[in-house]
């Protein structure tokens, strides 16, 4: 991969993952009683210009030009393969904004929204060595390239065979936050072991020595 350096992200395209920018601004501009539990949303006004505050900024830390935001749209495929997909997590429902700034991310900033996968799954998809992938999601540290961590306002990069690793980790540790199980007995610190063990031919990780040693 290139070098990065100011001149050339400023002519990268920013992949934008739209979504935790929509409950974050959502949540954000929204406030529940502790007693009645009844919700109260911020005025439109002041909701889209919270969104388009958040966004400008974002264009402004990272000093690119250009950018696409996805959103994620309906039948996401996961749920075909476990129906029981992020079913662990505790549900605040969505933000009483949530279409209106869905709908402003598209109409001012010519969002996409895609089907059948999510808003991250497309930035993984589209990013290349002219791109920069911007999210708060750990999962798209599996992806060689440039990173921008909004929400840490930190950025990263990440080799092919530091992508790899977290790819193979994930594989055999499984992914509480998203309810998938890996496989049994493994945790951090084997699955750090096996996938160190692959690195003393000095080329990219094999899984066959993996599965061999699990």
């Amino acid at each position: 991969m290139r070098t990065m350096t100011l001149k050339t992200i400023s002519h990268s395209k920013l992949l934008i993952d739209g979504d935790p920018i929509v409950y974050r601004i959502g949540f954000a501009c929204q406030t529940t009683d502790k007693e009645t539990g009844l919700v109260e949303a911020d005025p439109v006004s002041h909701t889209l210009h919270s969104c388009k505050q958040f966004v400008n900024q974002l264009l402004k830390d990272t000093g690119v030009s250009k950018y696409k935001i996805y959103l994620t749209g309906k039948g996401n495929y996961r749920h075909k393969i476990r129906d029981d997909y992020k079913a662990n997590r505790k549900s605040k429902g969505k933000p009483v904004h949530y279409d209106l700034i869905r709908d402003y991310l598209v109409e001012r900033y010519s969002a996409q929204v895609v089907e059948g996968m999510e808003a991250d799954d497309a930035l993984g998809l589209a990013q290349t060595d002219s791109t920069i992938i911007s999210t708060i999601d750990k999962d798209l540290l599996m992806v060689e390239g440039l990173h921008y961590n909004y929400g840490k306002q930190e950025w990263t990069t990440v080799t092919a065979d530091e992508g790899t690793y977290f790819f193979y980790k994930q594989m055999l540790t499984g992914d509480r936050v998203d309810n998938i199980t890996g496989i049994r007995g493994i945790g951090e610190k084997k699955a750090a072991k096996l996938l160190d063990a692959t690195k003393r031919d000095k080329r990219r990780f094999n899984y066959r020595h993996v599965h061999a040693r699990v």
